[in-house]
Parts: C-alpha cells; sequence; structure tokens
C-alpha cells in the first residue's frame, strides 16, 4: 500500500519535479566522500566501536565516582568540586583517545591506495586532488566526530552534581573538533608523503607524541633552567616576566588547552593532580601579592591553541593537495609566463617589421 501511494505521489508534476531535484542534488556530493561513508558506516566493526568507546567512557566515570564514594569511609567528604572533577576526568581521557584514533583513521587513506594500487585510478578521474584530500579527510573524521557527539550523554552526568555549565561544555567540544582536525590532517599528510601505511603511521604518532608529550617535556626542561623566570626561585615583588620568555610551543598541546579551559584555571592550584597540573601551573601563573596572576600579555592557552590548530590543519591540508597534484601549479605559472613572454616577443618583432 505504502508503494503504491508513493508511486502515485511520484507520477503528479509535483513528485516528479521532486524527484528530479533529489537527482540532481545527488551528484553534488563528493563521490570519494559518499563511497568512504558508505564503507565505513556499514561495518559492524563501528558499532563495536562505537559500544566499546562509550561502555569505556562510562566506566572511566563511575570508576571516579566510585573512588570520591569510597573516600567516605576514611572520613573524607564528597565537596562542591565533584562535578568539576569527574568532568576534567573524561575530558582528559577523551581527549586522549582522540589523540589515538584520530590519526589512525586517517594514515591509511592515501596510502592504502597506493598499496591496492586504485590511486592512479582516482587521478585520471574528473575529480580534483582537493577533492579526492577534503573526501577523504571528511569521511575519516566523521567516524571520530560520531564518536564524540555520542559521548555527549555520558558528560550530562556531572550536570547532576553540578559546576559545569553548557558553555564549559560547549568549549570542551570545540576543544575535541579542533583536536581532530588537525591530527586528522596531520595523518593525511604523513599518507600523503608516504608510500607505506606503516612508515606513514609511525610519522604521525610521532608527530602526536611531539604535540601531547614532548611539548610538556621542553617546558619542564625550560623551568628547570637556573635562570628560567619560572623557576623554583619567585620573582621579586611586582616584577612578572613578559609574554615573550613564554615557551609558545607549548601552546600546540591540546592537553594544556583543556586544562586551560577547565574551571579553576588560574587560581587555587587548578583542579589537575599530578605532574601535569605543576607545569601547567607554574608554566602560565606566577607567585604575587594577592596570589597567583598570568604574565602580562598572555593569551589564554586555548585560544592559542585554536589558532595554531588551524594553521597546522590548513597547511597540513595544502601540502598533502599539492603532493597529489600530478601537474604542480608552479609548472603551470611557469609555462603560462613563458607563453605571455613569447606572445610579448612575436608581438615586439611584428611590430618592428611593420615599422
Amino acid at each position: 500500500m505504502t508503494g503504491n501511494v508513493n508511486a502515485a505521489q511520484a507520477s503528479t508534476p509535483r513528485g516528479m519535479a521532486l524527484m528530479q531535484r533529489l537527482r540532481a542534488w545527488r551528484p553534488a556530493m563528493n563521490p570519494v566522500l559518499g563511497r568512504e561513508l558508505r564503507s565505513r558506516m556499514r561495518d559492524w566493526r563501528f558499532s563495536l566501536v562505537l559500544s566499546a568507546y562509550l561502555i569505556g567512557l562510562g566506566l572511566v566515570a563511575f570508576g571516579t565516582l566510585y573512588i570520591m564514594t569510597r573516600q567516605l569511609k576514611f572520613g573524607g567528604v564528597i565537596g562542591p568540586d565533584a562535578g568539576v572533577r569527574i568532568y576534567a576526568v573524561l575530558a582528559i581521557m577523551q581527549l586522549l583517545l582522540i589523540g589515538v584514533l584520530a590519526p589512525s583513521l586517517t594514515v591509511g587513506t592515501i596510502s592504502g591506495e597506493r598499496e591496492r594500487r586504485t590511486m592512479d585510478l582516482l587521478l585520471v578521474t574528473r575529480m580534483s586532488a582537493a577533492s579526492i584530500v577534503v573526501g577523504k579527510l571528511l569521511a575519516s573524521l566523521a567516524y571520530t566526530v560520531l564518536l564524540i557527539v555520542a559521548s555527549m550523554p555520558v558528560f550530562s552526568l556531572v550536570f547532576l552534581f553540578g559546576g559545569i555549565s553548557l558553555k564549559q561544555l560547549g568549549l570542551t567540544f570545540i576543544i575535541y573538533l579542533a583536536t581532530t582536525l588537525t591530527l586528522g590532517a596531520v595523518g593525511l599528510l604523513a599518507s600523503a608523503l608516504f608510500r607505506r601505511t606503516a612508515v606513514a603511521a609511525v610519522a604521525a604518532y610521532g608527530v602526536v607524541a611531539f604535540m601531547f608529550a614532548g611539548t610538556l617535556a621542553y617546558l619542564a626542561f625550560r623551568l628547570a633552567l637556573p635562570g628560567s623566570p619560572y623557576g623554583p626561585v619567585p620573582p621579586a615583588p611586582g616584577m612578572q616576566p613578559a609574554a615573550a620568555s613564554i615557551p609558545w610551543l607549548v601552546f600546540a598541546n591540546p592537553l594544556v588547552a583543556m586544562a586551560s579551559s577547565l574551571p579553576g584555571y588560574g587560581g587555587g592550584g587548578g583542579i589537575l593532580s599530578g605532574i601535569l597540573n605543576e607545569i601547567i601551573f607554574r608554566a602560565f601563573s606566577i607567585p604575587g601579592p594577592n596570589g597567583p596572576m598570568r604574565p602580562a600579555n598572555m593569551p589564554t592557552p586555548w585560544v592559542a591553541y585554536l589558532w595554531i590548530s588551524l594553521g597546522i590543519f590548513a597547511l597540513s591540508l595544502v601540502f598533502s593537495v599539492l603532493h597529489l597534484t600530478p601537474v604542480k601549479p608552479w609548472v603551470r605559472w611557469r609555462a603560462a609566463w613563458r607563453r605571455r613572454r613569447q606572445v610579448r616577443r612575436e608581438r615586439a618583432l611584428a611590430r618592428s617589421e611593420s615599422a
């Protein structure tokens, strides 16, 4: 019965016009994006990974809450910052998961085509290198973005305790999106530069390890220097180091950006514990007469990280497109310049002959 109704609607002028519009809209989608989405989303492993991902985050949240309730047996209390502490653990944990997942989904997109000997087939089609790169990137990152969106119900558990606003939740997911785009573009660039997926994976995860751990190690080294303005000896009262003395490389660290966006940053020692809290708090705040304060003219770390990640994303995308383009743009520009020079010579010769 439903099939007859749809057939009758399609036979009317309005239904035929609608069907024609739908057929005209379908080719507008990137062919690579459509093929990758169909092949990825229909795989049973996608549902398995999504379920395992959400179960893992849920266990982290309930495990943190269980540890906090266990402290009640030893005279401890669950303070008003319980929701903030659970939120911080979830935010950092998901950021680390994104650091592992995002490059793995893009690192084999182009090198895998070369290994299957199908890359030449893509290059001889009417699609440009930019369309191929963008389609591969969007299809791979849609997987990670869906995981991030699916984790929102887990993050909503912290609203039972309070201390977190919707603005804070939105800022956290903006950092997630920026990190996903950046690391995905880095993995895509490694896949375009290297022919083997294994080599591309080593290069991509080397960059990820440097962003997450290498920058913190560099900051720890800078803090340990005897002449560091952030050393163990506090500066003189009323004196604070200039922003030029800050190791700006640290602003490319997603953990620093996430830590600076969480409630409690900039006072009272922050909410993170361990070495991460110590390094970040010492780097971005100094003792002052009225408590900790930030250096003069220093931007907010998460704002600086968004700009840096945007630059890394754009450069990785441009270099990936240039590497895949069979005829490089500068070759075309040189040929066009030679043609224009030849035309000018011919015109000059024709004018001299006519004179």
